[in-house]
This record gives structure tokens, sequence and C-alpha cells, in this order.
């Protein structure tokens, strides 16, 4: 770069002027004066530090021949370029110095300047001694110096040279200067030529400096201010530059030597270089600026300046291209100033949190507001004062955060008025200043929080409700797809959650039938339809294939759900329940009105029927005991009497079937009846027909009557052998359940334990439609006039005047299997012993009361009492029987009454004879009973029943078993 001449000052004379005001433009005091360029015409203080390069105690004289300015400017030089230097004046007196020389020769402890240099003596004497003869003029040449510096031994190689005070005058007082370089790291252990070194010293520097400006980033140019005569700047000379400053000046390097800075630069004025150049001149203060350079292939262009003052009238100046680091630096400010913006005035609140102390660094207003705290005081507080968590927590919490990235966390935050709030966090992790800091974003959701905590709460109590129920439930979306389904609709259904919830009802395989037997279509269920249409679809029946074939009837309601102030429909809701067995059982209790209604037909015909089979038999009876043997119209009679036993018979099977027989019930072990009805049922069947018992291994028994339940079984047995006409299996099964009575509809009706007796064939089964009809009178599958009587309409009507009930399964080709249930019973009910028929008849002292409303009855009980040979009264009531009892009780000797008479019936009146009357005997006759346990009390009452048709052998013997069982209870 070249050596720095070091400038000429003004004379002494204008020195000692300039004390008194200098103009504009000369020199001023040292750089820490730090004047303002517009104060160049202010006068020095009467003392200053020099520079800051030496202590407190070395300090100028109010006047000296030297300007003070230009030993500061001397010793700011030396510190640039390096090295002690000492400045003397022309009288050998130390008037300056820098740091560097005050360090070696320990000027702070030698009181002010100047110093007589021959106060050194006493530690550097060969020192002073070369200074001696320096000043003298006897040599001028290097002394290499030997002293400590910083208490470590070094070399210093060093120069004296004497200088003007001005080139103007060289007659005018004259000042040395002494300058040292440290050759303390390279001096060899030979001694060299002081002089040699020096050179190789100065010559190695500034190499070292010449590379590391050339391959530096910045251009810098060294300049010269030139001076008019007054001393006002009138240019600044470029003294040296590097190579980076010559590519951006487009020319060589040496060719800018000695050239104008404005000539090199021209738009330097522009960008402000002159104005800044004068300002460090004067103030002899650095200056750093940054500032707009644009240049034509370049608009946009921004330079980092730096001036620097190198000595009196030099500066060093060096720029940068910070275009891209200015250009970024604008950038990140204005995105700092968004976010500062975002952060102060978003409505979110928002903390800034030291990561590691849990310190809040800054809030919002928005958090102001919220937590009720200044700002002020929130910087103060720590988040932990807010949530109530130990610092650990929040340290493990922010650790997991990787920087740039962010987590949500909800809790409870209080407010300055003691609330606890719901919040919600985001925590987002940067490094700011190499600290980690947390920028938190709390969100209010107190409210949202309790509203999907009474969601919640409401979607359990719907889940419990919807679970609980017995009916099936199915929710569906908008898109008509299943979103919800309980445990019954699974059930129900038959088919898994897992198939229901998530798909249409198209996409499920299920199958389903209307009522008329035509199928339902399986993109149509109700819950769609009032989907799409918005109508309720209101108890729609349907029947739904199980997976094991089973069909199950349900009946679904469906309502759109539709949202307040809305008309479409957003979802459905589809509620169904299982009504297979409400439907059989009402199809049961059709069948069983309908039967009732024939039972009741068939009743009342019975009973007219008996009434006149029972004339008809008597009056026969008469004939045939009035013609003698040979008589030929004998063979007429015996043709009414076969006539009558047929009709006989079709009237038990009318009462059967009505449920009006009187049952002679007793305790029937049912695995022994059937052994004992064995042959009868083997000898009904076809040789083809295989005959099974599967009996149950505990006895089983049922009040019952023995007689009635034969003709049941036997007429099973029958319709199942007509079933099988060319062979097959017919089996016989008993066994104890324990069921509730199909006709109890109530809820969690009472089970109670049952007999079961089962009829199962293989034979040709039947539909649906022939087993709807089975039990009705005179149906039958046979051929017509094959089938015989009332068929299991009689058996229907026993097993119900028992108590009991039958079911039915028949599956076409498969077979038929009946069971008839009965009340199980452990004891028999009381009965009387049937006493043997006697020829011998009781005598009587009175008369026969014959009570019947039926006046052909009347008329033929009186004759058949008569034919028996004794004498018979007549009443047509029980109120008029009653009547004449009370005139003439000591002429009647027996009553004979039926049963079913209206107003007052037989058995009240039998009640009644027993109070009034206990001494008479009393026979009851009927043909059916319409009340329930009629038989039963009899037997209580030890009367002897006679039913209608009856002859007068069952009458006799019937009168006489009443009297003695009379005449029994009264000798007891």
């Amino acid at each position: 770069m070249g050596s720095v001449t070091v400038p000429a000052f003004v004379p002494g004379a204008a020195a000692r002027a300039a004390h008194a005001g200098r103009p504009c433009g000369s020199p001023v005091w040292a750089a820490h004066t730090r004047a303002p360029p517009d104060s160049c015409r202010t006068s020095p203080p009467d003392r200053r530090r020099l520079g800051g390069h030496i202590t407190e105690a070395a300090l100028f004289p109010s006047v000296s021949a030297i300007p003070p300015s230009a030993v500061t400017a001397l010793i700011d030089a030396a510190n640039t370029l390096g090295g002690a230097l000492l400045v003397f004046d022309d009288q050998g007196r130390i008037v300056g110095a820098n740091a560097q020389a005050a360090e070696l020769f320990g000027l702070s402890r030698r009181g002010a300047l100047p110093l007589p240099y021959a106060e050194l003596r006493d530690q550097h004497a060969e020192f002073v001694g070369w200074l001696d003869a320096s000043f003298a003029g006897r040599q001028a040449t290097p002394f290499e110096l030997n002293a400590a510096c910083g208490g470590v031994p070094c070399w210093w190689t060093s120069v004296l040279t004497q200088a003007p005070a001005s080139t103007d005058d060289a007659e005018s007082a004259r000042w040395w200067l002494w300058r040292a370089h440290d050759i303390t790291a390279w001096r060899a252990p030979q001694r060299f030529v002081p002089e040699q070194a020096h050179m190789a010293a100065l010559a190695e520097s500034e190499a070292r400096l010449r590379g590391v400006l050339d391959a530096g980033f910045d251009a810098v140019c060294v300049v010269r201010a030139v001076r008019s005569v007054d001393g006002t700047i009138r240019d600044f000379l470029i003294l040296d530059a590097n190579r980076l400053a010559g590519e951006r000046a487009g020319m060589a390097r040496e060719a800018m030597i000695g050239q104008p800075v404005l000539t090199v630069f021209p738009k330097s004025r522009d960008w402000g270089l002159w104005e800044e150049c004068c300002r460090v001149l004067l103030t002899r203060e650095p200056l750093e600026t940054t500032h707009a350079a644009p240049i034509d292939d370049q608009p946009v262009r921004w330079l980092q300046r730096q001036i620097v003052p190198v000595d009196v009238e030099s500066l060093a100046i060096s720029s940068r291209d910070v275009t891209d680091r200015h250009v970024e630096q604008m950038a990140i400010a204005a995105s700092e100033e968004r976010h500062r913006q975002l952060f102060e005035n978003n409505g979110a609140m928002q903390l800034l949190v030291d990561a590691e102390t849990s310190l809040i660094l800054d809030v919002n207003a928005s958090a102001e507001a919220f937590y009720g705290w200044s700002r002020a005081t929130m910087r103060g507080m720590y988040v932990t004062d807010l949530d109530a968590a130990p610092l650990e927590h929040w340290r493990t919490v922010v650790a997991k955060i990787a920087i740039g990235t962010g987590t949500r966390v909800a809790q409870d935050h209080r407010l300055a008025t003691g609330e606890r709030r719901r919040v919600e966090t985001f925590l987002g992790v940067a490094e700011i200043s190499g600290r980690r800091a947390v920028h938190i974003i709390v969100q209010d959701i107190t409210d949202r929080a309790q509203a999907e905590r009474r969601l919640r709460e409401s979607e359990a109590q719907f889940r419990a409700v919807i679970n609980g129920m017995r009916e099936g439930v199915l929710l569906y979306d908008e898109a008509g797809v299943i979103r919800v389904c309980n445990p019954s609709a699974e059930r129900i259904l038959d088919i898994e959650a897992s198939r229901l919830i998530g798909s249409e009802p198209s996409r499920i395989d299920w199958h389903a039938q209307r009522e008329d037997g035509s199928t339902w279509p399986q993109d149509a269920p109700p819950g769609l339809v009032a989907l799409h249409s918005g109508q309720s679809q209101m108890q729609q029946l349907m029947a739904i294939q199980r997976k094991d074939g089973e069909t199950t009837w349900i009946s679904v309601t469906a309502e759109p759900i539709v949202r307040n102030g809305e008309s479409k429909a957003h979802g459905a809701v589809s509620v169904f329940n299982d009504v297979t067995e409400t439907r059989a059982s009402s199809e049961r209790l059709q069948q069983m009105q309908k039967l009732e209604a024939i039972a009741q037909l068939a009743g009342g015909i019975a009973h007219d029927f008996n009434n006149l089979l029972t004339v008809i038999t008597g009056a026969t009876s008469f004939l045939r005991d009035s013609l003698d043997t040979e008589s030929p119209l004998l063979e007429d009679i015996a043709a009414i009497e076969r006539a009558s036993e047929r009709a006989e018979e079709l009237t038990r099977q009318l009462l059967a079937v009505g449920r009006r027989q009187m049952l002679h019930t007793e305790l029937v072990e049912m695995n022994h009846y059937l052994r004992e009805l064995q042959p009868s049922i083997r000898e009904l069947l076809p040789d083809a027909v295989e005959l099974r018992y599967e009996l149950s291994a505990t006895p089983v028994a049922a009040a019952l009557d023995r007689s009635r339940l034969g003709d049941a079984i036997l007429a099973l047995v029958a319709n199942a052998g007509a079933a099988m006409p060319t062979g097959g299996v017919l089996t016989l099964t008993t066994q104890d359940v324990v069921c509730p009575h199909p006709h109890d509809h109530a809820v969690g009706a009472r089970r109670r334990p049952y007999v079961v007796l089962a009829v199962q064939d293989t034979g040709a089964g039947m539909d649906d439609g022939t087993r709807a009809r089975l039990f009705e009178p005179f149906f039958s599958t046979q051929p017509f006039g094959n089938s015989r009587g009332m068929g299991l309409a009689s058996v229907h009507g026993m097993v119900h005047q028992s108590r009991g009930f039958i079911e039915c399964d028949s599956v076409p080709g498969m077979g038929t299997t009946l069971r008839l249930f009965f009340p199980m019973s452990g004891t028999p009910q009381t009965v009387c012993a049937v006493e043997p028929r006697s020829e011998s008849r009781q005598s009587s002292s009175g008369a026969v009361l014959v009570v019947d409303d039926d006046p052909m009855l009347r008329e033929l009980g009186r004759r058949m009492i008569e034919k028996i040979g004794e004498f018979a009264f007549t009443a047509a009531s029980g109120a008029e029987a009653l009547a004449f009892l009370e005139q003439r009780a000591g002429d009647v000797s027996t009553v004979v009454t039926d049963l079913t008479m209206p107003d007052m019936g037989g058995l009240e009146l039998i009640a009644t004879l027993s109070e009034r009357y206990p001494t008479i005997p009393v026979v009851a006759i009927s043909g059916f009973t319409v009340q329930v346990g009629a038989r039963a009390a009899l037997d209580a009452r030890q009367v002897p029943f006679v039913a209608k048709p009856f002859t007068i052998p069952e009458l006799a013997q019937a009168l006489a078993v009443a009297r003695a069982r009379h005449a029994d209870s009264a000798t007891r």
C-alpha cells in the first residue's frame, strides 16, 4: 500500500494563533473531543486526554509550541500503523506518546507532560545516551531497545527523525518523532543489523496488510485531503486502493493513485461520501453508514461504508456491497413488524415465554383483557402461575417440542379474579438471541368444553336409553348410511352391528316381505322412505328372513329428523320391535274367538239335542217294554236305538267342542296311561306305520278326565295314521316343561309347570292355510265321506277345558307335531268311588221331585220314576221346587234336578237344599254345564250325576246311590 507520509503542520506562530480562533477546516483536537463539524471555531479546553492512549496523568500543558491537534493526529496514526511513538519538541522534551510508548517507559508514573527525556536515564541509560547523540547530531542510526512490555522482555527497533513544524518555514521550531516496532517474535539469536531488521519488518507487515486488503470483501481506499490556502478542503486524492476498489471503479489500481475521489467515483457526492469524509476528518471519529448506492446495471444496491481517520489529513475508506444482506434485513424487519402487529393486534390471546424458566416475556392486549392483569404485571409472572403446574412439568412438555414445531395442550388457567377457565394452548418453540422461547396462543374453550361435556353426557344418555330399549333402533345420516344401531336391532334383525354401521341398506344382504307376501325392496326400508320423503312411516309390518331360516315379523315406525327452521330431513330414525309372538298370539286369539263362537253354537245345539235324545231314548224304552218279544216292531225300535247311540256320540263331541262336558277329573300319570292305551293305539294305525314311545324318565301327572283324555289321544293317533297311508313313524313323547300360558300377554307373565304330550308323525304335513283351520269342527283334509265326526275340534275343546293349550308344528312333506300342554299336578282331586251297580233298589218312603225347565224332560222323568215303581212330582224351576218343598217336604224322598236352568241353576238349588233340607238326597242330570268346576262341586257334596241322554236303569242306579250315601252320612 506504500508508506503513509506524516503530514506537515502549521508553523508554531500559526499554532499559537489557533488557540485564539482557528479558521474552519484547520486541524482540530484529538478525536475524543467529539466536537461536531460545525463547532470547528470553538476554543479547545485547557486540559484533555490524549485520545485514550495514555493514562490520566499524561496531559498537555495549556500552551505548547507544537499544536496539540498535530500531536493527537500523530498518535492516532501510530496506533493505526502499529508500534510505539514519542514526540519531542525542539527543546528535547517529551510532549506526546501513544499507549505503547507510555507502557515501555512508564510515563504514567513520571508526572505530566512535557517531560525532559533525561528523566528516563534511571532505567534506560543506554537509550538516553543514544538520544543525547542523536539530538547532538552525532548519529542517526536505528537503536535496538530491550525493554519489558506487559512484564515480558521484548526487543524493539527504533529510529529518531526530525521534522519542521511547517514546510513553509525551515527556520521555525522543529520537533522530533521516535518510532519503534516490536521485533521479538522474529529476532534471531545472532544480532542483525538494526536498520535491515527494521526495513524487513516494515516490508513484511506491509505485504501482510496488502494481502489481507486484496483478499477481503471490502473495497478499500486511502485518501488524503487537499486544502486551499485558507485551510478549506477542496478535494480528496486517492493515496492507495485495493483490488476490489479498482474493480468497483472500473480501472487499474495503479491508475487510481493520485486521482481525486470524485473523478474515480463520480456518484460519490450523490451517495454522501464527500460530506462523510469531511465529517470524519474534522471530528476524528470513525463513521459507519449503510445507504443506497444505485448504479446503471444495478438500480437496487446498498453499500455499507466505513471511514476511519489515518492521520491528520488522511482517511481509510472501506465499502462493502450489502445489497443481499440489506434486502434480507429489510425483509426480516418487515416480517418482524408484521409479526409484532399480528402479536399486538390479534384477537387471540398470545404470550411469549422463556422456555427454561417459564417467565412471561411479553403478552398482547387480548391476553391482558382475558387474564385481567396489566402487561407490566404479567411480564413479571410465570406461566406456572397461570396453570399451577410444577416447573419440571413445564420443562418436560417444552423439551419435547422441536424448534419450528408445536403442540396443543388443554388445561385450566387462573384469571386475576380467581376464576379458572378451560383453555386450549398451542405451544410453538423458536430460538431468539440464542435462547429457546415459547410462543403460546391461548383459546378460551370453557364454553366449548362445557358444551362438549353436555354433548357427551347427552350422547351417553342417548346410548344408555337406546341400548336399554327392547325395540331395535337404527339411525340414518343424510346420505342414508346407518350410523347408530342398538343391541336389540342386532338381535331382532340377526345382523351384526359391524355389518349395519357405516352401510347403506341396499348393500346389506337382507330379505323382507310385505304382509301380502310380496318382496320388500332392499333400497326402500321405512327409514330411507322417511328420510327421502320427509313423511313419517307408521307401524309398517314386514317379515325378515333370519340366517337360521326363521321368519321374524317386525313392526317399523320411522321418523325424519329435521333441524329447526329447515324443511329438508338431514337424517332419520327407525324404531321397530319383534311382533312375531304378538302376531302369533293375535292369530291364536282370532282362532280362539272363532272356536269359541263355534263352541257356543255347538254347546247350545248339543244341549237341545241332548234333551231331544233323552226324550227319544226314553220313549223308545217305553215302546220296547209295551211290546211282546215276537213283535215285528222290535227291529224298528232297535234301529231307533242304534241311531240314538250314534247321535249321542256326536252330541258328546259337540259338547267337547263347546267345552261343556262334565269332566270327571282324576290324577292321571301320563306314562302309565299311554302304556295302558298302547293296544288301542296300535289297532288304529296301519301296519306300515311304526309306533315309538319316548316317555319321560320321571313320572308326569295331570288332573284330567281319563276317558276324555283317551278319546283325544285316539283321535290324534287316527288323524296321524291317515296322514301316513304308505307308512311312516308315529312317536308319542312325554315331558315336563315350565313356561307361561301363550294367552297370558302380561309382561313378566307367571311361568307354570306343564305336562306335555306330543304326537309326531312323518306324514305329508300341512301348509299354513291348512294349519290355521286344523281345529275347526268337521274340517278334514281327507276325501269327502272319509272323515269322522268333529275331527280335532273336540280334542281342542277338551284340552282347553282342562286349562291347557295346544301347539302345532308342521312342514309340508316332513310331517306334523301336535303338543298337548296340561297343568302339572301332584295330588288327585277329590273323587267319589263309583259304587257297583246293584239290582236291589233302595226302598223309599216318599215321592221323587223332578226339577227341569224342559216340559218334555219333566214328563219323561215322571214316567221313568213311575216305571221304576215310585211316585213323582215335577217342578219347572228351582224356585218352584223350593216353594213345593216348603209345603210338602215330608212327601219328598229324593230330588232329581237339571243343572242348566234359567234364573236359579241346578248347583244353586243343590246348595240351598243342603242348607234347608239336609235329609233329602239329590241326583243331578245334565247334557252340559256352563259352570266351570260343576263336576268337582257335585263330587264334593257326594251328589251322583247322570249325563243326558240316560236310560231308566241309569236313573234308578243314581237314585239308589244318592239314598245310600245319604244313609251312610246319617249313620256317621
